[in-house]
């Protein structure tokens, strides 16, 4: 289920309530009230019933029918108030309130590539991950809740946000030139690309490449032409990201076993110990250690 931000056509951000569940239940404080006072069941099995689905949803059709018949059942209840919508929990409402519908453009006819970027055939009752902006040297820049799936719309404007936060502090007169040097890698480019945005001169200046990794995986022949990774230095490494997530997963069962706040707290300062082992170990002269990365390529060198 999306919901459409301010009448913007193209930015569809996935209508979810970030608000940390209640204690035993899937519903946050304020939902769980709502569904209380209308004496409407609060346990999951039991209100999926109640709404019209399969208690157990197993299959992307049965998820689809969950999120319409949720849809339908909050119009119906007018509870679309409650709670924090993944647009303001993001931060991004500034930037979209700034800029006028009218300013942004469709070209979503321009790739037929069918990266999948979908959602997996189960109900989530949690944030479906964070997406982890990193500089080519391992530093991790920015991260960000994502929700359900990795939809362009959330990447894009956590991606545009980090952007605009890396520009903040660059003279007016390095702005351009800082802007060129730039370098965007993202597995699935070819749908971010698709979204024209009224940031049209950051957009169009920085480079955009799909990482060396991921492009076998795109279908459209275009993709590996306009997003061709060969057409910067061998040395750059297009796959940090991916190695970062080998590091970054290794919290994973710990991590969601936390209160949100707790979560978020534990994932940002394990953010600032790594960047700051990363820091010591390039002032060395030497590469960062990634969980399976290191040895992989150290046994590939041996052999070759």
């Amino acid at each position: 289920m999306e919901m459409e931000v301010q009448g913007f056509p193209l930015l569809n951000f996935q209508n979810v309530c970030t608000s940390e569940p209640k204690p035993g239940s899937v519903f946050c404080a304020d939902h769980y009230k709502i569904l209380e006072e209308k004496n409407i069941p609060k346990q999951k099995e039991e209100f999926l019933q109640f709404i019209g689905c399969k208690k157990n949803p197993s299959s992307s059709e049965d998820i689809k029918a969950v999120d319409d018949k949720i849809k339908e059942f909050s119009k119906q209840l007018a509870s679309t108030t409650a709670g924090v919508s993944s647009l303001n929990y993001k931060n991004t409402e500034q930037i979209v309130s700034q800029v006028s519908p009218s300013d942004w453009q469709s070209t979503s006819t321009y790739t037929i590539c069918n990266k999948d970027t979908g959602e997996k055939a189960r109900l989530r009752q949690r944030s479906r991950g964070h997406f982890v902006c990193v500089t080519g040297g391992g530093h991790i820049q920015y991260f960000e809740p994502l929700f359900k799936s990795e939809g362009p719309c959330q990447v894009f404007m956590i991606t545009i946000r980090s952007l605009l936060l890396e520009l903040s502090k660059v003279p007016e007169d390095q702005l351009e030139a800082r802007m060129k040097s730039l370098i965007l890698a993202y597995d699935n480019m070819c749908h971010l690309d698709c979204i024209k945005a009224p940031v049209n001169k950051l957009w169009k200046t920085i480079k955009k490449i799909v990482d060396r990794l991921h492009l076998q995986n795109h279908k459209d022949a275009r993709c590996k032409v306009t997003y061709d990774p060969s057409t910067i230095p061998e040395s750059y490494n297009t796959m940090i990201a991916e190695q970062t997530f080998s590091w970054f997963s290794r919290f994973k069962k710990s991590a969601n076993s936390m209160t949100q706040t707790h979560h978020l707290f534990y994932i940002h300062r394990q953010i600032q110990r790594r960047n700051k082992y990363s820091g010591s170990c390039r002032l060395r002269g030497k590469s960062p250690l990634l969980p399976g990365i290191n040895i992989t390529l150290q046994k590939k060198a041996v052999k070759d």
